[in-house]
């Protein structure tokens, strides 16, 4: 069975990320993996400045002091959650970087759940490095959570859907995750007609094209789907009409393009947008990524300290 992948810091939103992390981890009955990655400082010896001669760890006590704080997040998180369902959940520490460290555990895992901080000007400055490198270069679906995020279930799945695979991915992701989380799902394809000089505008024809392709899209895509099952077309350019459509209650759900060197070609500029700016959780559905896994809850609900400190 895939597992979960948390990534938590006393930098981040870790209670919030954690409780995303353990909703699906109910849901879907996978195993969770709290996981923090610490690293040596390095500036050694005494303080400019301070007069203050500073006691610096050992790798060895850095790793316990890291493997320590990761069990009190996870004890945190499992605390301020209702138990709804058994969930296995365990934590861990790891020496290196944050980023690459969560990449190579998004190996075989069915999810990655990364914080992100406040707006800001650049990607680096909103998401953090650990969080941006781990959407360029997940193996797997990573949900972004927002600093401030809403708490408590999901008032529904909001999908953007533009007909290409990927798209279809994260609307197979998406439909797995209203069922789960017995909350209806809203497939959302974004038209943006940029007129010329004098030209006409967009005609009725169009839209109802538009809306017959966005339900043939559907579908084909969920076939047997169940439960309640919303599409729109909304006129606008995709990123602002996603972000719109999707509150801080809702999960938006968008997909990508594969990996490349800068922000734009790794993620595409509207799955870029919406980690940046939505308001509530974001997950980002490579083409193939979906790795549905049905499944009953694990049993037992527990909260080790360190799984293990890697060296």
């Amino acid at each position: 069975m895939r597992d979960i992948v948390s990534g938590v810091s006393e930098a981040e939103p870790a209670v919030a990320v954690l409780d995303r992390a353990l909703a699906e981890a109910e849901t879907t009955g996978r195993p969770l993996r709290a996981a923090t990655v610490w690293t040596v400082p390095q500036t050694v010896g005494e303080m400019y400045g301070s007069g203050y001669a500073g006691t610096f760890l050992s790798g060895d006590d850095l790793g316990q002091v890291a493997a320590e704080q990761a069990a009190d997040l996870l004890d945190k998180a499992l605390h301020a959650r209702p138990s709804e369902r058994p969930v296995t959940a365990t934590s861990e520490a790891h020496q290196g970087d944050p980023g690459q460290q969560l990449v190579r555990m998004s190996l075989g895992s069915g999810l990655v759940v990364v914080g992100a901080r406040s707006h800001g000007a650049l990607v680096s400055a909103l998401l953090g490095s650990a969080t941006g490198y781990v959407l360029h270069h997940s193996e797997c679906p990573v949900m972004v959570v927002p600093e401030g995020a809403t708490p408590g279930p999901f008032r529904r799945v909001v999908v953007g859907i533009d007909g290409g695979t990927s798209s279809h991915s994260a609307l197979r992701w998406g439909a797995d995750a209203a069922a789960r989380h017995s909350c209806p799902l809203l497939v959302v394809h974004a038209t943006h007609v940029v007129a010329a000089p004098g030209g006409e505008d967009r005609s009725p024809d169009d839209a109802r094209t538009a809306r017959t392709r966005l339900a043939l899209d559907v579908s084909s895509v969920l076939p047997s789907r169940g439960g309640v099952v919303t599409s729109e077309v909304i006129e606008g350019p995709a990123a602002r009409v996603l972000l719109e459509t999707a509150g801080a209650d809702d999960l938006l759900v968008v997909g990508s393009r594969g990996r490349g060197g800068f922000v734009d070609l790794v993620l595409g500029s509207v799955a870029t947008a919406c980690a940046m700016h939505c308001r509530g959780p974001v997950v980002v559905v490579r083409a193939g990524e979906e790795r549905l896994v049905e499944g009953s809850a694990a049993p037992g609900r527990s909260s080790s300290g360190a799984e293990g400190v890697s060296r």
